[in-house]
């Protein structure tokens, strides 16, 4: 939800400048293989989650097709 409404932001141009948010926690720096991101790898990561949550949405409307029928709506 929260990509999809950046998304959406971001083709209304909702919001024209760079926001930059600094909280007050402080993290050790890791470059490591693993820790470091290309756009390729987070296309990578993304693509499962997009598909989870594709699978969910079909689950929920199916369920919801199922109760209208069992209802008579």
């Amino acid at each position: 939800m929260c990509r999809q409404f950046v998304g959406g932001s971001r083709k209304l141009n909702l919001f024209p400048q760079v926001v930059v948010a600094i909280g007050g926690s402080e993290f050790e720096a890791s470059n490591t293989r693993d820790k470091n991101f290309t756009l390729a790898k987070l296309a990578k990561r993304i693509e499962p989650v997009d598909a989870g949550i594709a699978h969910d949405l079909c689950a929920l409307e199916m369920a919801e097709r199922q109760e209208r029928d069992y209802s008579g709506l």
